[in-house]
């Protein structure tokens, strides 16, 4: 009869059939129940099984683990307060497209807070807090992946972080931090202008990669701020700007100017040609290092070891022509000899260097002129004084 007692109340507790509906709290070691269970109170057992639904306006609490196989409603909070807790725990059908198929959410033990970094081997396990950070982390069963992603609020100075962490596919540590990897959108920065700080500060660290193309400005209308640099570049050492290419032809630096669309005023080449101005310099110095298509002004000007200088005239092997023959020389050809004409100055242009050698050989032919001059005049002089 005790026998009979004892089973009788082990399956009332522990079964209940269709729906079952307890006024306050309910506590068992084990319920199963084929429909819904509603209770106004709280529920609390080492294992509730429930066909359909589960209703309590206070609470349910579970010294154990919790299944669900449909969905979890809530009003209030979920909370895992136990010491070996492993959270929320999502587990999908393991398929060829999701060969990772947990997803859990929850502080686990032995788990370190995010912001004590793990950089070669990241923590298994993730981690979630509303007040603290978030870990995503990977393995792959098939190569040597364990990384890590960490999100989250620093409490030291209140500075915000992403942290990747482990290591990739061949267990080195160069795993990176990819933003619109897959869908290529942009990606906006600090982007609200119409703040008071133009919208803050982006900084970088020491080294900065681009795979084709930086731009500043709005490409339409430009910046039109006239307080506005859009370029600074702050160096006490080292080099400020390098340019690296392969190719001699390739423009480094090309200005394109509105007024001129397709013709850039400034550019500079690969093999160090530059050209000032809209016009190239074709024919025979079309190899000029440096081309300007306009006036240019300077201070000082200088030419560097010149090829030739014309000392030469006050030698003795100097065969200096005489003045007759000068004179016939300008008659025929309307020019100096020795120097090229206006027709093939306008032409060619000259050679400054060059030409400031001839035109100094034609001074120094001058003074010569005027000594040999002198020397007659002074003869004379000497006649025409012994003769009285």
């Amino acid at each position: 009869m005790r026998n009979r007692v004892f089973i009788f109340l082990v399956i009332l507790l522990n079964s209940f059939n269709n729906n079952a509906q307890i006024a306050n709290t309910f506590t068992a070691a084990n319920a199963q129940i084929t429909d819904t269970l509603i209770s106004s109170g709280r529920l609390q057992a080492n294992c509730i099984h429930a066909t359909d639904t589960i209703v309590a306006d206070l609470g349910v609490v579970s010294n154990d683990n919790m299944r669900v196989v449909g969905d979890i409603n809530l009003s209030g909070s979920l909370v895992f307060d136990g010491v070996n807790s492993e959270g929320l725990k999502y587990i999908a059908p393991n398929t060829i497209n999701n060969p990772f198929p947990i997803l859990s959410l929850g502080k686990t033990i032995g788990q370190n807070t995010p912001w004590v970094q793990n950089c070669p081997t990241p923590g298994l396990n993730p981690w979630f807090a509303t007040s603290g950070g978030f870990i995503s982390t990977a393995t792959n069963p098939n190569n040597q992946v364990n990384a890590g992603l960490k999100i989250y609020s620093a409490p030291w100075n209140g500075f915000g972080f992403i942290e990747v962490e482990g290591v990739n596919e061949v267990g080195m540590g160069n795993n990176a931090l990819e933003i619109n990897y897959f869908c290529g959108r942009n990606t906006h920065i600090n982007k609200n202008s119409s703040l008071s700080n133009g919208g803050g500060w982006v900084r970088m660290g020491t080294q900065v990669s681009m795979d084709k193309h930086v731009e500043i400005g709005d490409p339409i209308n430009g910046i039109n701020d006239p307080n506005n640099t859009a370029l600074q570049i702050h160096a006490n050492d080292g080099k400020g700007l390098v340019f690296k290419t392969w190719n001699g032809s390739v423009k480094l630096i090309s200005l394109d100017f509105a007024a001129t669309p397709g013709l850039s005023p400034f550019t500079v080449y690969g093999d160090g040609k530059t050209i000032i101005g809209t016009e190239k310099v074709v024919g025979t110095h079309a190899d000029a290092k440096l081309q300007v298509a306009g006036k240019a002004a300077c201070k000082s000007f200088y030419v560097l070891k010149p090829t030739t200088w014309q000392d030469r005239v006050f030698t003795s092997s100097y065969k200096l022509m005489e003045l007759k023959k000068v004179e016939q020389f300008i008659k025929t050809n309307k020019h100096l000899p020795g120097l090229p004409s206006e027709k093939e100055i306008i032409e060619n242009g000259y050679d400054v260097n060059e030409m400031d050698a001839k035109l100094l050989e034609k001074i120094e032919n001058l003074y010569l002129y005027i000594i040999k001059q002198q020397e007659e005049i002074d003869i004379l002089k000497k006649a025409l004084k012994n003769s009285k």
